[in-house]
């Protein structure tokens, strides 16, 4: 039993140095106050805001994989600050069920899927309308960089975009289908075929070969709050098999 509690241990002290890395691209929240559920009988009723000093954010069913939508209720910024369970105001529903809070970086609020399969989905939106900008997927807590010059947001992140066939027991006949569909943007459609990639992390999850490929490449995207992107793909392209 110990060498799995000790597993479990560095698993767990892996994924919490993770999220610290990723809270610390975004803005400082003031506080986060969690109001746990009553009793297992009441669980999806765990509240979790977050708090900055113009709003809070308040998440319910942060206790479950499929949380509900959030909303955003403004703060008085000479007030003192509101219970999470009570706090009220002026507020904006959003469109979060089943994502949690990433982070916020100015006027943007970043989510992503709390029990996602194989690529993560995510999501931008604009704090003052509660609007979504932007989705895409990526790789599980693989943000690189998150920036704010002039209102234009700047992320690098490993995206991942779930495939329909296996590059491992397809090869290019899968490859060829994956651009087709988008899966592969053109800009990297003459790329050499991840191979080598696919073999090692097919291995190392243990997955059969014919599990279909999560495929992976390095985005750079800048946004504005209007919704107009640009996104540049590029690096090497690398698959993941399917969970």
């Amino acid at each position: 039993m110990l060498p799995a509690a000790v597993l479990l241990l560095s698993m767990q002290a892996r994924a919490d140095d993770q999220d610290a890395k990723m809270a610390a691209l975004f803005d400082r929240p003031l506080a986060t106050q969690t109001v746990l559920a009553m009793s297992d009988a009441e669980e999806g009723n765990e509240l979790r805001c977050t708090y900055f000093r113009d709003f809070l954010i308040r998440e319910k069913g942060t206790d479950t994989p499929a949380p509900a939508a959030a909303v955003i209720i403004a703060v008085a910024k000479a007030a003192a600050r509101p219970p999470c369970k009570t706090a009220s105001g002026a507020e904006i529903p959003l469109k979060t069920e089943n994502y949690s809070l990433v982070g916020r970086k100015g006027g943007y609020l970043v989510f992503q899927a709390t029990d996602p399969n194989g690529s993560v989905p995510f999501m931008v939106i604009d704090a003052a309308t509660g609007k979504t900008i932007y989705t895409d997927g990526m790789v599980e807590d693989l943000i690189h960089a998150v920036t704010l010059a002039n209102g234009i947001l700047h992320l690098k992140y490993m995206r991942g975009m779930n495939g329909a066939c296996s590059l491992l027991s397809d090869g290019k006949t899968c490859w060829d289908k994956l651009v087709a569909d988008g899966t592969v943007p053109p800009e990297l459609a003459q790329a050499p075929l991840p191979t080598q990639a696919c073999q090692v992390t097919y291995r190392k999850d243990k997955a059969p070969n014919d599990d279909p490929s999560v495929v992976t490449f390095e985005v750079d995207m800048t946004l504005d709050i209007a919704g107009k992107v640009q996104v540049i793909s590029r690096g090497k392209v690398g698959c993941n098999p399917m969970p």
